[in-house]
């Protein structure tokens, strides 16, 4: 019975030995908890219970005091905390290694991980390399594209304001005018001009009295113009101003014609002919032989087949009611005098004069006739003429 009882007390003895040491092997920094008295065990022998050894902390405080590292006046060393349990006479591991070396100048410890002192070495060498090569980069972008994108499209901006301020012109565009101008080959004639604008090209053509082209043998001219010259052999050539107020004129010789032709050149900013036939009051070598032998010039006593040609007539003519054709047959009343103005042939009545333009209008002098007979491709047509009495 004493040995059994024995036994039950070396038994509760060894647990409460094995607590105390799982204890003592925990965080230090944790509070410790109060460890209730070993249990006593009452045999039948009152002198067999096994002695008391008081409470945990007791035992705490009766074992020695770790050593603290001072770090600075009034500050210690924390005491790491362990991750997991260790048993008494077992220390783990701590996070690193023991042999890792400190982290290099330049380098974190994120960066040196467990790198070796030669491997941080390199590490540096090639973060250093890095961070050159990125600096140069900025440097050159810098250098050649200082403006930012938002910064360059503003400039652009700036720039086409300032351009379409200097491109806009002041006053009004010219008057665009279609004309025909009749040639003075008379010495003692002041030499007519062709009306021209900056921007704006001017297509000239040389015809003769029936309005057949005449072939432009050579031409100079001076002045600040860029003139196109005529092909071998044609009629039109072409002028544009290179300034606002150039001036200047136009010689040019025409095959089978002794006589130069001089035309003065004029800038200006009200009108410019887009187009304008230049009509010598002779026979050109490529001209029409009328159908009837009737007189065919324009010389003195026809401004007014001219005018009508041009298509503006004289303030005093009386515009004619034409039927029987379309649109592009017109008559005017002038001074007793009939004019026809027509691409068509006039059959019939004989006329006194003629004329014909480069685009194969022609006007007709006659006198009063009611009826006109018209040839349109070889088909006769019949067309009457009439005064407007809606007035």
């Amino acid at each position: 019975m004493m040995l059994q009882n024995s036994r039950q007390k070396i038994k509760h003895l060894s647990v409460y030995v094995a607590f105390a040491a799982l204890m003592i092997g925990g965080t230090a920094s944790s509070t410790y908890a109060q460890v209730p008295p070993a249990p006593s065990v009452v045999g039948d022998d009152a002198e067999a219970a096994p002695p008391s050894f008081g409470s945990f902390e007791s035992l705490l405080n009766s074992l020695p005091a770790p050593k603290v590292e001072e770090k600075g006046k009034g500050q210690q060393a924390a005491v790491p905390e362990m991750n997991q349990m260790a048993m008494p006479g077992m220390a783990l591991p701590q996070q690193g290694g023991m042999n890792q070396p400190p982290p290099i100048p330049g380098m974190s410890e994120d960066e040196v991980g467990g790198l070796s002192r030669e491997e941080q070495l390199r590490a540096r060498a090639e973060k250093e390399k890095r961070q050159f090569y990125e600096e140069a980069y900025g440097l050159a972008l810098d250098s050649m594209f200082p403006l930012k994108p938002e910064e360059i499209r503003r400039f652009m901006e700036i720039y086409d304001e300032n351009r379409q301020s200097i491109d806009t012109l002041m006053y009004n565009r010219p008057t665009p005018e279609v004309g025909v101008k009749t040639l003075s080959l008379d010495p003692g004639q002041i030499p007519d001009s062709i009306d021209v604008a900056m921007g704006h090209v001017t297509t000239v053509s040389v015809v003769d009295v029936t309005g057949a082209p005449w072939p432009v043998l050579d031409m100079t001219w001076a002045g600040e113009f860029d003139i196109i010259k005529p092909d071998p052999g044609g009629n039109i050539f072409r002028i544009t101003p290179t300034t606002h107020f150039a001036k200047g004129n136009l010689s040019m010789r025409l095959i089978g014609l002794k006589t130069p032709i001089v035309i003065s050149l004029n800038t200006r900013r009200d009108k410019v002919y887009y187009r304008l036939d230049l009509r010598i009051p002779e026979y050109g070598p490529e001209a029409e032989a009328p159908l009837i032998n009737s007189s065919l010039s324009i010389t003195a006593g026809s401004a007014n087949m001219a005018s009508v040609l041009d298509g503006v007539p004289p303030q005093a003519a009386e515009a004619l009611v034409v039927s029987g054709t379309d649109a592009r047959t017109r008559a005017y009343k002038l001074n007793g005098l009939t004019y026809v103005r027509t691409p068509l042939t006039l059959l019939s009545p004989g006329w006194s004069s003629s004329v014909r333009s480069g685009d194969g209008m022609n006007v007709y002098e006659i006198n009063d006739a009611p009826v006109l007979l018209l040839s349109d491709g070889g088909q006769m047509v019949r067309v009457s003429l009439t005064e407007d009495d809606s007035e």
